[in-house]
């Protein structure tokens, strides 16, 4: 991903990772839950939690890389 235009962040839409559960399933949530991210990488950590309370977690990677030239 690359920065958004005269900005050193990129506006990045996550896609929920599949999650199952052999109950119910309650939420799927990222941290950060923000879509911004900064110029390098950052790690998301996706939380897959079931109606009982049991949860489970997952990592993503998101780079970001400045490939706008300097003017």
């Amino acid at each position: 991903m690359n920065t958004d235009a005269g900005l050193c962040t990129a506006n990045v839409a996550l896609s929920a990772p599949a999650a199952t559960d052999n109950c119910t399933l309650g939420s799927v949530l990222p941290n950060p839950s923000s879509s911004i991210f900064a110029l390098g990488t950052t790690t998301v950590t996706w939380t897959a939690t079931d109606v009982y309370g049991n949860s489970a977690t997952a990592t993503q990677s998101v780079t970001v890389s400045d490939a706008e030239l300097p003017t």
